[in-house]
Order: C-alpha cells, then structure tokens, then sequence
C-alpha cells in the first residue's frame, strides 16, 4: 500500500484481526436470507452441468441487490422463521420432501422467491403430470417476486454499504 493512511488502517485491522481471532471467527450470522442448496436438482442436471450454476446465480442475484445470505439445505428449512426469506433457485428436478419443506416454510410464514422453474421432474428425473401442483409452487404460500426492501442493505451512491440493521424487528 503506498498511501500511509489505507497502510495505518490496514495495520490497524490486521492488528485487531490478530488479537480477537477466537471472537471473530465464532460469530453466528445473523441474516435473514436463506438460499436453498438444492442436492435433487444438481443430480438431475448433472449431464448438462446447470444444476450448480442456478444456485450460482441465485447467489449472484443477491450479492448484486447487497443482500447478506447464507446457504442452507432441506433440513435447514424446517427451523426457519416468519421473519426470513427462502431463495430457491431453478430447481426443475425436485423431491416430494423438498416441495413439502418449502411449502411448510411458506405455511408459516417464511417469504419464499422462486427463481426459475420448479418441479417439473421429481429428483430421478421422472417428468410429473402437466396439472401437478408441484410444478411452479402452485399452492406455495407467501410467494415472493422479488427480494423485499427488508432483506436489503443500504448502499451509497458509489455502491459502498451506507448502513446495516442488525436483529431489525
């Protein structure tokens, strides 16, 4: 670093960094955001290798709209509360207890924001019937369009992090 300034703070950081290494690392996040990782959907579209890029991109979609995430799976679902958002990327190839998990979240008010298609096949790659209510969410409740103004941090006209609200009610 040639400026003194950014060598003092960075000096300073690394510093701090060094002295609280236990605290920082046994941080528990406290975000909101839970994007779906969804192990049905990466078998089923395993030959044509998409399967992982939609989670990608859902992950992209939210570092672009400065909403803090993290990853969960299946099981992770069932502890989610009225207060967080279910990412589910394209998830075409989707098991009956996967739908149903995401169907119990959204049934207890968990905001759920599909992000492609969804149970067209089930995880073995059986194709399900036209008018199955899996396919789409059909019957999800508390469906989402978009991510809500809530689950986003404020950025600065340059894009930096001008604030963030931390356990908001």
């Amino acid at each position: 670093l040639d400026d003194p300034l950014q060598m003092s703070l960075a000096e300073r950081a690394f510093s701090f960094y060094g002295k609280n290494r236990k605290s920082l690392y046994d941080t528990v996040s406290v975000s909101k955001v839970r994007v779906l990782y969804a192990t049905d959907n990466f078998y089923g579209w395993h030959r044509e290798s998409k399967g992982f890029n939609s989670f990608m991109d859902a992950c992209e979609k939210l570092n672009a709209e400065a909403v803090p995430y993290i990853v969960a799976t299946e099981q992770d679902i069932a502890a989610m509360g009225s207060r967080e958002l279910l990412v589910v990327p394209d998830v075409r190839y989707l098991s009956q207890s996967l739908y149903d998990a995401i169907a119990e979240a959204g049934a207890r008010g968990v905001k759920i924001l599909p992000l492609g298609l969804a149970g067209l096949y089930d995880e073995n790659g059986k194709e399900r019937e036209k008018d199955d209510p899996i396919i789409g969410f059909k019957l999800v409740k508390n469906k989402v369009e978009d991510v809500p103004c809530e689950f986003k941090v404020a950025l600065s006209e340059r894009g930096i992090m001008a604030e963030t609200q931390v356990n908001g009610r």
